[in-house]
């Protein structure tokens, strides 16, 4: 398993491979793009398996279709720089991403089965259920995160830096 860093901002790469190695990376090869414009403010990060980069509309990862890799992960220019100013909340949400992709590889159908409800439940709840953070799937992801974090960098600075 090697991770590939495609950079676009500026980043503690050290501290992000630190993270990536303790959440343990999926088999296969992992793309890592840092900063690209992708999120446009509305995500700090997003993952998705090779397999079903076709199913995108218009990403990120459908333009890297050219390079070889298994999971894909994007951080968003806003992560990356205040990553550099709270450490924790990069390695947070970088671990986050994370363990969507060892779902993915572990279970692939149950990954595609949480995606399609956080998709469908805005309008299935009439629009009263809109924060994805609020599904059991992401909080599960964000639990993760924090430990990961707390391994990496301390729990102290975790209580710290996001509480």
């Amino acid at each position: 398993m090697a991770l590939n860093i495609e950079h676009h901002c500026e980043a503690d790469v050290a501290l992000l491979e630190r993270v990536a190695a303790t959440a343990g990376l999926p088999d296969g090869d992992t793309l890592l793009i840092l900063g690209d414009d992708y999120h446009d403010g509305r995500d700090a990060g997003a993952f998705v398996p090779r397999v079903l980069v076709e199913e995108l509309r218009g990403s990120v990862f459908k333009k890297r279709r050219h390079i070889a890799w298994d999971h894909a992960i994007s951080l968003s220019k806003r992560t990356c720089e205040l990553s550099l100013q709270y450490p924790t909340y990069g390695a947070y949400i970088l671990a986050h991403e994370v363990s969507h992709a060892r779902l993915a590889h572990a279970d692939l159908p149950l990954h595609i089965y949480c995606g399609y409800i956080e998709s469908c439940l805005p309008a299935f709840s009439g629009g009263t259920i809109s924060d994805a953070g609020l599904f059991p799937h992401e909080r599960l992801h964000d639990v993760v995160g924090i430990a990961v974090a707390s391994q990496v960098l301390g729990r102290s600075a975790v209580e710290v830096e996001i509480g």
